[in-house]
């Protein structure tokens, strides 16, 4: 690898986003767990979050995407991957990453109009 480069080992290319979605908690017995969330980059294998909820990895999230993503505001089922504590609250206290349990061919379609390509 040539000095200076950057080396993306992903699988999917990532889009830079800003996108405000809600999510809730799945499981936790209550859907009062409603909490506001910013998509910061997406790809075709999930996104990241920004939020000031406190979630666990393995847990499984509803997320509420605005239209026009979907044309129609609908729920999108993720499971949570990874998740730390932000230095900076620029977008949240809390930042994740999400996997996509049942990805569509249109929402990432979708994802890949309203984002631009992540990286150098």
């Amino acid at each position: 690898m040539p000095a200076g480069r950057f080396y993306e080992k992903r699988k999917h290319p990532r889009f830079t986003v800003s996108l405000k979605c809600t999510a809730t908690p799945l499981g936790r017995g209550s859907a009062s767990l409603l909490f506001p969330a910013t998509i910061i980059n997406a790809s075709a294998g999930g996104i990241q979050i920004h939020h000031d909820f406190n979630i666990q990895s393995g847990e499984r999230l509803e997320l509420v995407l605005p239209a026009p993503l979907p044309p129609v505001a609908s729920p999108v089922e993720v499971d949570v991957v990874w998740t730390r504590r932000n230095a900076i609250n620029f977008y949240g206290h809390f930042a994740a990453g999400v996997r996509f349990r049942f990805p569509s061919e249109e929402l990432l379609r979708d994802i890949r109009t309203v984002g631009e390509p992540a990286g150098p």
